[in-house]
């Protein structure tokens, strides 16, 4: 019958902290492109000028009949905006936005996945884990740089960076032990 490995208490904390983060990552990563995916059918017709009538339509009458007064067009101004911008449609510019956000939860999404594989390697085989401090040091550098261009405290940044932080002085403390 095989020994199994002794685990230190920061090795289970960086197990459960790597796990939590990968479940966590991709309900985030799921979620986040399913909602990308019905606002861009949501604005698909959209323009300018519709946008504009949504918006009046949901100022109030009064408000709506002083703008009238003045002459002020809501959907007119707002087109006038967007075409001395040169921006493209809204909807073309709203699909170019949640493309950008497509990229950035695909990212989310190997978060997930690196994540999961460090919590079942760190639990299968907790004396194999050279990785695993390229990962953790990796994961608490990105925390920090975000802390960084913040420049405020962050919960998410800073439960990101303990992640990281975790499962590097687990490695450490598996390799240490190793030899």
């Amino acid at each position: 019958m095989a020994r199994r490995p002794k685990r230190t208490s920061i090795a289970l904390a960086a197990i459960a902290a790597n796990a939590a983060l990968a479940i966590a990552a991709a309900v985030v990563g799921t979620a986040g492109i399913i909602g990308i995916l019905i606002a861009t059918f949501r604005v698909a017709g959209e323009t300018w000028i519709s946008i504009g009538t949504t918006i009046t339509a949901q100022l109030p009458a009064d408000l709506v009949q002083l703008l009238d007064a003045f002459g002020i067009d809501i959907p007119g101004l707002l087109d006038q905006a967007a075409t001395s911008a040169q921006l493209p449609e809204f909807g073309d510019l709203v699909r170019q936005v949640l493309a950008v956000g497509v990229v950035v939860l695909a990212l989310v999404l190997q978060v997930a996945l690196a994540a999961g594989l460090v919590a079942r390697e760190l639990w299968r085989s907790p004396r194999r884990v050279e990785w695993h401090q390229v990962y953790g040091g990796f994961v608490a550098g990105v925390a920090l740089l975000g802390l960084l261009v913040l420049g405020a405290p962050n919960l998410w940044l800073g439960l990101l960076g303990a992640v990281g932080l975790l499962t590097l002085v687990a490695s450490r403390q598996a390799l240490a032990s190793r030899s």
